[in-house]
């Protein structure tokens, strides 16, 4: 079963003001995905909106009908992410979560593989943009994909005017420590977390 839980006695999830504009143009459409019954992983595909909902995905978009379907200038991108990194890999399996994110262009998936990532991990940035960085799940829905900082930082730092298209799904989000939001700290932002288990983090505030 999906969920989303916090762990509110060590603050680890502050939202500080909001921000609630949203318009995307493009048919992507975010969908969970398993070809054996187990472990599901979130996709990126194009769909126009009603049967992205049909599928239960979330239509990066807005407006566009099946009708239209073909005619607007939608490219749907998933970046995948693997645990390990080489520097000298160009590969984007190779990118850092932060690298990844930075390369992300509105509608796009940064896909985080079934695993524990840390390196070079701390006070990571979504820019602003309308993305959606996902994992993987069980099959209950708890997620298997897992950020953890080993820095004295959020996982997450959200502070510039992320809307309700940015996404945040399926990931465990462990191991912040900083003065308020210690998983997540969202300053004038209102991202959309779903499906996330935020434990393991601390703040002052």
């Amino acid at each position: 079963m999906k969920r989303m839980s916090a762990i509110v006695a060590g603050l680890s999830l502050a939202f500080v003001g909001t921000s609630s504009a949203w318009a995307t143009e493009g048919a992507c459409c975010i969908v969970v995905f398993s070809s054996t019954g187990d472990q599901p992983y979130n996709t990126c595909e194009q769909h126009c909106e009603p049967e992205c909902l049909d599928l239960g995905g979330v239509f990066m978009g807005e407006g566009v009908s099946c009708a239209d379907f073909g005619t607007v200038d939608g490219i749907c991108r998933q970046i995948n992410v693997d645990a390990s990194y080489d520097s000298d890999c160009s590969d984007l399996y190779c990118w850092k979560v932060q690298n990844a994110l930075d390369e992300a262009n509105d509608g796009d998936l940064v896909y985080i593989s079934h695993a524990t990532h840390s390196y070079e991990l701390a006070n990571l940035s979504m820019g602003g943009k309308k993305i959606t960085i996902a994992g993987k799940t069980n099959s209950d829905g708890e997620p298997v994909s897992t950020l953890k900082t080993t820095a004295n930082a959020s996982v997450f730092f959200l502070h510039e005017g992320e809307t309700n298209q940015t996404v945040i799904r399926d990931l465990k989000i462990t191991g912040g420590s900083s003065s308020s939001g210690g998983g997540i700290y969202c300053y004038d932002s209102n991202p959309t977390i779903s499906g996330c288990t935020i434990e393991g983090n601390t703040a002052e505030y």
